[in-house]
């Protein structure tokens, strides 16, 4: 399995849906993107790590790993995402010395290499399938169905039926029923 290493790119909001933000990675060569659906709270948490250095030290996950380095020096984790099922990306954390792994929501092991500068992977196949080509002044995004929540997709199928956009609604309809009989 090839893996294709990722880095944080921004946050954008989602037109038309309260609460729910984009976070965008993109490969190291910034040609590819991929949008990870999240919640306003992690576009909070995310972004007050904004603050200086001096203000964020004293956060407790920034303290939580200054702690870890401080027990284990020899500690080190990898972050891979593996696939995706029901609208979730498979993400694990692992302990590179230990190789314990740690199931984690795709959004908090963001949030967790942003504070501790741990290195995020995804399956290259998984990638070529899930992201978009990458925009530098991008201010729209396609988001793969897949990568909706069961919730989402049903709203969504709900607007586009109303909308009268069949086509759309075609699609939303054969998502969500891949997932009832999975």
């Amino acid at each position: 399995m090839k893996s294709i290493q990722l880095i944080f790119d921004g946050i954008s909001e989602v037109a038309g849906c309260n609460g729910l933000v984009v976070l965008r990675l993109t490969d190291t060569e910034k040609k590819r993107c991929l949008g990870i659906i999240c919640d306003e709270m992690m576009k909070t948490q995310i972004g007050i790590r904004n603050v200086p250095i001096d203000v964020r030290n004293k956060f407790l996950p920034e303290v939580m790993m200054q702690m870890m380095a401080e027990m284990n020096d020899k500690i080190s984790y990898r972050i891979d995402i593996t696939g995706i099922a029901n609208g979730e990306y498979k993400t694990m954390i692992t302990n590179m010395h230990t190789f314990s792994q740690y199931c984690i929501r795709l959004s908090d092991a963001i949030l967790f290499s942003i504070i501790s500068g741990t290195l995020i992977f995804i399956d290259e196949q998984l990638m070529l399938k899930q992201s978009s080509p990458y925009s530098e002044n991008q201010m729209q995004m396609p988001i793969p169905i897949n990568s909706l929540d069961t919730k989402k997709l049903q709203e969504e199928l709900d607007k586009a039926i109303n909308s009268e956009n069949y086509r759309l609604a075609s699609h939303l309809k054969e998502e969500l029923d891949k997932r009832k009989n999975s």
